[in-house]
C-alpha cells in the first residue's frame, strides 16, 4: 500500500515540476518575443543565493519534520497515524521555516 502512495505522489509532483517548466519557458519566450527585458523582468527569472539558501533551508526543515513524523507513526504501527504525524510535523516545519526566514530578513535588513 504504501510503494503505492508513494509512487503517485512521486508521479504527482514530477507532472507538476513539468508543467512548471514548460509555462515558466513559454513566459520567457513571449517577454523575449515581446522585447520587453529589462532589470525587473531579469529579477523574476533569476535566483540569488539567498533565496536558493532559504529554498533549502525549508526543504531541510521539512524533510527532517517529515522523517520524524514517519518514526512515530511507525512506534504506533498505523499507517493513518503516520500520515497524520507526517501532515503534523510538516506544517510545523513551515511555521518554523517561516519565523527562522523573517528572523534572517531582518537580519539582513539590519546589516546593510
Amino acid at each position: 500500500m504504501q510503494e503505492q502512495v508513494i509512487i503517485f505522489l512521486a508521479l504527482f509532483c514530477l507532472i507538476g515540476f513539468i508543467i512548471k517548466v514548460v509555462s515558466d519557458n513559454k513566459l520567457r519566450r513571449r517577454i523575449i518575443e515581446k522585447g520587453e527585458i529589462n532589470a525587473n523582468v531579469k529579477d523574476l527569472f533569476t535566483h540569488s543565493k539567498q533565496q536558493v539558501k532559504f529554498r533549502s533551508l525549508k526543504w531541510g526543515i521539512i524533510l527532517v519534520a517529515v522523517g520524524f513524523g514517519l518514526i512515530i507513526g511507525s512506534i504506533f504501527s498505523s499507517e493513518e497515524i503516520a500520515f497524520a504525524f507526517m501532515l503534523i510535523f510538516a506544517g510545523s516545519a513551515l511555521i518554523l521555516y517561516y519565523h527562522f526566514g523573517d528572523k534572517i530578513n531582518k537580519k539582513d535588513e539590519s546589516a546593510e
